[in-house]
């Protein structure tokens, strides 16, 4: 799986923690895309959580909203979210 969400954050601090293999785009002082492969988008999501932004296109945020429901529920908080449509 191969795909390049748009990230709300500098080029720069994005290709500091960006992982091996990954490519980093400049798109403007405040923007970059992130081009990277995982085997799923619950490994992509798990890739994106490194950086506190938000995120572009819509499956990796509906990856994300997974995996939230999915560790909620591994957590047992008792407040685990309904799964995303």
């Amino acid at each position: 799986m191969h795909r390049q969400p748009r990230l709300n954050l500098p080029t720069g601090i994005v290709a500091r923690w960006a992982p091996g293999g990954s490519v980093v785009e400049h798109l403007d002082d405040d923007h970059c895309r992130l081009t990277l492969g995982a085997w799923s988008w619950a490994g992509i999501a798990g890739l994106l959580a490194t950086f506190d932004t938000e995120l572009r296109p819509p499956e990796p945020v509906q990856a994300c909203r997974h995996l939230v429901h999915r560790w909620a529920a591994i957590a047992d908080t008792g407040h685990a979210p309904a799964p995303p449509p």
